[in-house]
C-alpha cells in the first residue's frame, strides 16, 4: 500500500508541474472563445449598443457631456466586416459657423493628439521592423552620437541623459528616461513670472527658442511656413554645438541635450516624453533615407486608401472639425518634426481601418503583431501597462467567472482636440472616440465615453462569442469504434468550452486526472477548453484548442499561485502528446464535425 501511494505522488510530481492547485475556472490568457464573426447579427451585442446611444444622447440632452460645444465621433469595428460595427456623431451648434464641416459624419477630419505615436510606431514597424529595437538611439541620430563623445554621461548621470544606454524600444516604450518635452517652456510661452509668484526671474540665456511643439526643426530652422520641409543630411564634419563658435546649433538638440536633465535612468520606469517619438522619427529617416511625411503616406495612408489622414493640415479643410477660429483649438498648429509625437489628422473611418489591419496583421508579419501587442513594463496601477507604445488597460468582466481582458489603446490630446483609440485582440474588435470640444474643455468627456463603451459594449461581446461557439463547438461526440466520447456545453457567464464529460475507452478521465492531481476525486476535477489560435488548412480545416484541467475542490488556496493554468499546461503527457490537446475538425459551414483528444488519440464524431 505504501508502495501504491508513492507511485501516485510521484506520477503526480513527474506528469503534472507542481506550483499549486488552481482555483475554478482559471484560464490561459486570451480569448476564452473564438471572436465572434457575426456582432452585426448579435441581438445582445445590437442591444447593448442601442443602450449605448441613448447613454450618449441622455447626456449631451442633460448637458453633461457639454452639449453646446461638444462635436463627438465614437465607431467601433471587427476585423470580421468591411464596415463599421458602431457609429455615432454630434455636432456642436457652434459648428455652424465654422470654416469647416458643420455636420460631423465618420469621414469627418479630427487632430487626434498622441494616437499619433502609435501610427509613428506602426510606420517604423512597416519600415523597418522590430529588429532595431535593441539597437541604441545615437546609431540612428548621429547628433547625438556626438553628444557622447563630450558629455561624460557617468560622471554626470543627475544632469546629463546616457544616450548611448537609450534603445529604440526604449523610446517606443517610454522607457528612455527623457523629457518629456523641450517645448512648453513657461519661461519662453509667458516672457517673464508676474511679481510674487515665488518663481525666480532668469536671464535671456535661460529661454528656450522652440517654445511650441515643432517650430524648431532638425536643423535649427525656425519654421512659419506649414509646408516647409527639408531633406536631413548628416553634418559632413564633426561639431559640437555649445563650445563651436563658427556654427549655428540646431536648437532642438542644444535644448534636449545641454537644458533638459534626465528624468529617471533609462529602463528603469515608465515615464511619458512626447521627445521620444520625435526621436523615433528622426531615427526612422535615417534608417531609411526618406523624409517622415513621405513614409507615412507609403506605409499607411495609401495601402489602406485612408481619405482623411495627414501628417500636416489636410487640404479637404471644409471636411475639418473646428470648434473655433481661436488659434488655441490647435486646428492648424503647425507640429511640423513634432508631429509623430502628437500632431496627426485623422477620421473615424480611418482609424477603423488602421485597427482593422493591425488586428488581422496586413501590413507586418502576424509574429511581429503579437510581440508588439504585449506589455514591455508596468506602472504603479495594477490595471494598467505600457507597450511601444500601447497604454494597456486591463478590465474584469462581470461575475460569476471573471474574465481578464486586455485593452491596447492610446489616447491623446492637443489643444481643443481629444482622442481614444483601442484594440482588444481576444475578440478582433476595437473602437474609436474622437472629440473637438470648444478651447480650455477638459478631456475628462473622453476618458467617460471610453468608460462607456468597455461597461456598457464590452460584456456584449463576450456573451456573443460564447453563442457563436455554443453552436460551432457545443454538443457530444463520440467515436464509431470504442467506447470514448467527450460532452462540451457553455454557459452563461461561464468561461470556454466547459467538459461535462470525457471517456476514453470506457474510463471516466475525470478519475484519473484526479489521481493524477494528488489522488483527488473525479468530482473535484474540471475540465475547459480554450482557442489556441493555431490552425492547419491542409486537408480541410482544423483547429487546435488547449484544456485547462483544474482543481475545483475546497482546498484551492489564496495564494498568488493560485490562477497556475499557465504552468500547468502541456501536461499530462502521452506518448509524446499532452493529455490536454484537442483539435476540432471544421466542416464547411464553420460548425465542427468530429473532436479529436491527440493526446488520448481517440477521434469522435459530433453526434448532438
Amino acid at each position: 500500500m505504501k508502495f501504491l501511494v508513492a507511485k501516485r505522488v510521484l506520477c503526480s510530481l513527474i506528469l503534472t508541474p507542481q506550483l499549486t492547485t488552481a482555483i475554478k475556472q482559471c484560464p490561459f490568457l486570451g480569448p476564452d472563445f473564438p471572436s465572434p464573426k457575426s456582432l452585426q447579427n448579435s441581438t445582445i451585442f445590437q442591444t447593448a449598443l442601442t443602450n449605448l446611444t441613448s447613454t450618449l444622447k441622455s447626456g449631451l440632452q442633460t448637458a453633461q457631456f457639454f452639449p453646446n460645444t461638444t462635436s463627438l465621433s465614437v465607431n467601433i469595428f471587427s476585423t470580421h466586416t468591411n464596415t463599421s460595427l458602431y457609429n455615432y456623431q454630434y455636432s456642436a451648434p457652434t459648428l455652424l459657423t465654422s470654416n469647416g464641416t458643420h455636420v460631423v459624419d465618420a469621414d469627418s477630419i479630427f487632430r487626434i493628439g498622441s494616437v499619433s505615436k502609435l501610427l509613428t510606431v506602426y510606420v517604423f514597424l512597416i519600415e523597418a521592423g522590430d529588429r532595431y529595437f535593441n539597437h541604441p538611439i545615437t546609431d540612428f541620430v548621429p547628433e547625438l552620437a556626438e553628444v557622447v563623445q563630450v558629455q561624460d554621461a557617468a560622471a554626470n548621470a543627475a544632469d546629463v541623459v546616457d544616450w548611448r544606454a537609450v534603445t529604440v524600444g526604449n523610446l517606443a516604450s517610454q522607457m528612455g528616461g527623457i523629457a518629456r518635452d523641450y517645448t512648453g517652456d513657461l519661461l519662453s510661452v509667458l516672457g517673464k513670472f508676474p511679481a510674487g509668484s515665488g518663481i525666480p526671474q532668469l536671464n535671456a540665456s535661460d529661454f528656450v527658442i522652440c517654445a511650441q511643439p515643432g517650430f524648431c526643426t532638425r536643423e535649427g530652422q525656425f519654421l512659419t511656413s506649414l509646408n516647409t520641409r527639408y531633406t536631413y543630411k548628416p553634418p559632413a564634419t564633426k561639431y559640437y554645438p555649445w563650445n563651436h563658435p563658427q556654427l549655428t546649433p540646431p536648437e532642438f538638440f542644444l535644448t534636449l541635450t545641454h537644458q533638459r536633465h534626465p528624468v529617471f535612468a533609462p529602463s528603469t520606469t515608465p515615464i511619458y516624453s512626447n521627445t521620444a517619438f520625435q526621436l523615433l522619427g528622426y531615427a526612422l529617416e535615417n534608417i531609411t533615407s526618406t523624409p517622415f511625411t513621405t513614409l507615412l503616406t507609403r506605409s499607411l495612408i495609401t495601402p489602406l486608401n485612408l481619405t482623411g489622414t495627414s501628417y500636416q493640415l489636410p487640404l479637404s479643410v471644409p471636411r475639418g472639425v473646428i470648434p473655433s477660429p481661436d488659434p488655441s483649438t490647435a486646428w492648424g498648429l503647425p507640429g511640423n518634426d513634432y508631429n509623430p509625437a502628437g500632431g496627426f489628422y485623422s477620421t473615424a473611418n480611418d482609424l477603423a481601418v488602421i485597427g482593422r489591419s493591425i488586428l488581422s496583421s496586413k501590413l507586418i508579419p502576424a509574429p511581429m503583431t503579437r510581440r508588439w501587442m504585449k506589455p514591455l513594463t508596468h506602472t504603479a496601477d495594477l490595471r494598467f501597462s505600457v507597450g511601444a507604445p500601447w497604454e494597456i488597460e486591463r478590465i474584469s468582466l462581470p461575475a460569476p467567472q471573471e474574465k481578464v481582458v486586455d485593452i491596447y489603446g492610446k489616447s491623446g490630446d492637443l489643444g481643443s482636440y481629444h482622442a481614444s483609440f483601442a484594440v482588444i485582440p481576444d475578440w478582433d474588435v476595437g473602437y474609436s472616440i474622437i472629440i473637438a470640444d470648444a478651447p480650455g474643455k477638459p478631456s475628462v468627456l473622453n476618458h467617460a465615453v471610453r468608460t462607456l463603451v468597455n461597461e456598457l459594449v464590452l460584456p456584449s461581446v463576450e456573451e456573443a462569442a460564447r453563442i457563436e461557439a455554443n453552436e460551432k463547438y457545443a454538443g457530444t461526440y463520440r467515436s464509431e469504434t470504442l467506447n470514448s466520447s467527450i460532452t462540451l456545453v457553455t454557459n452563461p457567464g461561464s468561461l470556454g468550452l466547459v467538459v461535462t464529460s470525457l471517456i476514453s475507452n470506457g474510463t471516466d478521465m475525470f478519475g484519473i486526472f484526479g489521481l493524477l492531481r494528488g489522488n483527488l476525486p473525479a468530482s473535484s476535477i474540471s475540465m475547459t477548453l480554450y482557442p489556441t489560435g493555431l490552425t492547419n488548412s491542409v486537408g480541410g480545416r482544423k483547429e487546435a484548442w488547449r484544456a485547462a484541467i483544474e482543481n475545483n475542490g475546497e482546498n484551492q488556496g489564496t495564494g498568488i499561485l493560485t490562477c497556475s493554468t499557465w504552468a500547468t499546461g502541456d501536461s499530462p503527457i502521452i506518448g509524446g502528446v499532452a493529455a490536454d490537446e484537442f483539435a476540432f475538425v471544421m466542416g464547411v459551414d464553420g460548425k465542427a464535425t468530429s473532436v479529436e483528444s491527440r493526446g488520448l488519440r481517440g477521434s469522435m464524431l459530433r453526434v448532438v
